[in-house]
């Protein structure tokens, strides 16, 4: 790729980034700084029987980042054994002949861990890290770990698909050039985001906070570039309907990410 090529991709990207800046500023004129309105909103979400646990107060550090698609990985593809692998959007999906028996899904970290122990199993496997928070009965992710931390994000994951008791096949997309685009900045705390999300009514009456993590999620894709911004991830369960949400907000200013808007 020639210099004057990605001095224009760059350019596009601050031009994007710009842009959202000044969207997300406007947006984010009603944050919550004052310790009375904290100290009310704890209160109004005890009576509406919302259980946070304990939630801390620390502001975070945090980048905006880039990073481009990666599937070089697939010119290796011929060292994966036992298995049939296709070209998938920006990454493969490998079907194995030999499925992987799991009963208990308690043990799929540790069962999975052994499985990518072996480099004719899955290319790669120091990239990335099991993901409790994502992982469910029917898939098992992996997420891609960075020198600035862990991408939350479809991009840069490994998944391992459950069927019955088997591990049928497995996803796996990568990116590379993770660079920042800004210097370091201040984000908001655990509980800001927890109060955000309540203020914004994204939290019901008679439900609990089962977890909150700190990541990166994919903000937008600019001349082929993912744009990532460090978001606080959070789990909302529905007592009355017993269901689970992950929510998103964008740890920066606090503005709710809704799924349609990665």
């Amino acid at each position: 790729m020639d210099f004057r090529r990605i001095e224009l991709i760059f350019l596009a990207v601050f031009i994007a980034l710009d842009i959202f800046l000044f969207t997300s500023y406007k947006q984010a004129n009603n944050v919550v700084t004052s310790k009375s309105d904290v100290a009310s909103i704890s209160t109004q979400m005890k009576s509406a029987n919302i259980t946070t646990g304990r939630l801390s107060n620390e502001k975070q550090k945090g980048y905006y980042l880039s990073a481009t698609p990666d599937n070089s990985f697939m010119k290796d593809k011929d060292q994966l054994k036992d298995q049939d692998v296709t070209e998938q959007g920006d990454g493969m999906i490998s079907r194995l002949k030999n499925t992987i028996y799991l009963d208990d899904t308690s043990d799929a970290k540790k069962v999975l861990n052994k499985f990518m122990e072996n480099s004719s199993n899955v290319l790669l496997t120091s990239s990335y890290k099991y993901n409790p928070y994502l992982s469910n009965d029917r898939k098992f992710v992996y997420s891609q770990v960075t020198n600035y931390g862990e991408l939350f994000d479809e991009s840069s994951q490994l998944v391992f698909t459950r069927s019955n008791k088997s591990i049928l096949n497995y996803r796996q997309t990568l990116v590379s050039k993770v660079t920042s685009l800004r210097e370091e900045q201040d984000t908001i705390s655990e509980r800001e985001a927890v109060d955000r999300l309540y203020t914004a009514s994204e939290i019901p009456d008679n439900s609990k906070i089962m977890w909150t993590k700190y990541a990166y999620s994919k903000l937008l894709t600019v001349k082929g570039n993912v744009i990532y911004i460090p978001t606080w991830f959070v789990e909302v369960k529905n007592r009355s309907t017993k269901t689970s949400t992950i929510k998103t907000v964008n740890a920066f200013n606090g503005t709710i990410i809704k799924q349609n808007d990665q």
